[in-house]
């Protein structure tokens, strides 16, 4: 089953897959029974079909998975969060925004000046896989959550969030 969920999230991740909440709640396939937007006949249909199921992806709303769309760098942190913290706990920032407080008392240190509740739909998640190693920021200590992910940091996110050999 990992294999198959991860190749499903590989092919996702490289062909841009979007994945987004619609006002913080999940749109799944299941509930709006298919994404109008997703062509049966495609071959990433049943992988689509299948993460979705699995509430590891999620559409625009109204049925609309986003087919085609570039994925940004806090989409793929939410997608592989999925994967990897099955269960989100919710959280917020410190006042000085320099930690990030989860409802069990958890903190992660947030190393990126451009990470902050309105700068991102999905902050913990983002705090969350930087403290596994498996983000980085750049050289400027940004993280650039809106900007979309290259094949070449696809394939370096990948391989820290799945420990695979480098």
């Amino acid at each position: 089953m990992y294999t198959k969920l991860l190749k499903s999230i590989t092919s996702l991740s490289l062909i841009g897959g979007a994945l987004l909440y619609t006002n913080g709640s999940d749109v799944k396939a299941a509930e709006v029974g298919v994404f109008s937007d997703v062509p049966t006949s495609h071959w990433s249909y049943p992988a689509i079909k299948d993460l979705a199921s699995k509430n590891i992806i999620s559409g625009y709303g109204n049925g609309i998975f986003g087919f085609g769309d570039v994925a940004t760098r806090e989409q793929v942190a939410a997608l592989i969060y999925r994967v990897l913290v099955p269960n989100k706990q919710g959280g917020s920032f410190s006042n000085d925004g320099t930690r990030y407080v989860l409802k069990d008392g958890s903190t992660f240190k947030n190393p990126y000046g451009d990470i902050n509740q309105s700068s991102t739909m999905f902050p913990e998640e983002v705090l969350t896989l930087t403290n596994l190693g498996v983000f980085k920021g750049d050289e400027n200590g940004q993280f650039r959550p809106k900007a979309s992910v290259s094949r070449a940091e696809m394939a370096q996110i990948l391989t820290n969030a799945f420990h695979l050999a480098a």
